[in-house]
């Protein structure tokens, strides 16, 4: 029984960080007019996530540290261990992908 309820808790604690994410994301999208969502409808937020998982795990990271938790660069460079100027350059790959792979999917 003990098992299940970890799972169960597990599985919540993974829909809302995937909430939480997706929530974080889009304010920011909104705010840097950087991509523009036609609306915000549950498959145009699974698709958002789904790219995001496509990121690398550095670009993810630190797209998710400087966007979503609102680490300056020079904050999230200190914590990741790398440069300022590769803290620039993952979120401008990141927003990239994300906008080139939203308008191929639109």
């Amino acid at each position: 029984m003990r098992s299940v309820r970890n799972r169960c808790l597990n599985e919540l604690r993974r829909q809302y960080r995937y909430q939480k994410r997706i929530n974080a994301y889009t304010e920011t999208i909104a705010d840097d007019d950087q991509l523009e969502l036609q609306s915000e409808s549950s498959e145009d937020l699974t698709q958002l996530m789904t790219l995001m998982d496509n990121l690398s795990a550095r670009c993810c990271e630190v797209f998710l540290l400087c966007k979503v938790e609102n680490y300056s660069y020079k904050a999230a460079a200190e914590k990741l261990n790398i440069s300022v100027n590769t803290v620039k350059t993952h979120l401008q790959r990141a927003n990239k992908f994300l906008k080139d792979q939203m308008s191929k999917q639109k």
